[in-house]
């Protein structure tokens, strides 16, 4: 095996599950010790080829990351994805087998937990050194400090989702007005 392409992810952590969920495709559990595969949902194609209507096409298909924290902080504050059921665990991911390169990230056709460097949530009175301990024995990953109350990137983080939502909820009561 290659040496693994190492980028960065957003995962959900739910305190009731105890385990780490894609961010986007939230039935996606990141199963511990055991590296998460990407494949096609429309057939029997390989890794990045779907096989439709019978003719290949390309796909957006393989576990995403990203090459710097700035693009995650661009998706997150740009997302449409609620926030206030999960924990939102922001780290680093190795990818390996066939990785597709792109401008901003990488697809890989497999995946797992590198490192997990830092949580955010506005679930109320989360209890984040509970949390590092059980990711660090489930995964057996580096876990870094999770308190997001100590970490300016995180707070910069939940400062432009509460501007963005602010935003959001105005537009809303905008469009419903007219």
């Amino acid at each position: 095996m290659n040496k693994p392409i190492i980028g960065y992810r957003i995962w959900r952590y739910r305190t009731v599950e105890g385990a780490l969920r894609s961010f986007i495709m939230e039935g996606v559990k990141w199963e511990p010790k055991k590296p998460i595969t990407s494949h096609c949902f429309y057939g029997s194609g390989r890794f990045g080829i779907c096989k439709l209507s019978n003719h290949e096409s390309l796909t957006g298909y393989g576990i995403h990351a990203w090459k710097d924290l700035d693009a995650v902080y661009d998706y997150i504050v740009g997302s449409t994805y609620m926030f206030k059921y999960d924990v939102i665990i922001i780290g680093k991911v190795a990818l390996w087998g066939y990785v597709a390169e792109h401008k901003k990230g990488y697809r890989a056709e497999f995946a797992y937990p590198y490192k997990l460097e830092f949580a955010f949530s506005n679930i109320p009175n989360v209890d984040y050194n509970e949390i590092r301990k059980h990711l660090q024995n489930l995964y057996g990953c580096e876990v870094e400090k999770l308190e997001s109350n100590d970490n300016e990137i995180a707070e910069d983080v939940r400062k432009k989702l509460k501007d963005v939502t602010h935003l959001r909820r105005r537009k809303h009561e905008h469009s419903t007005m007219v």
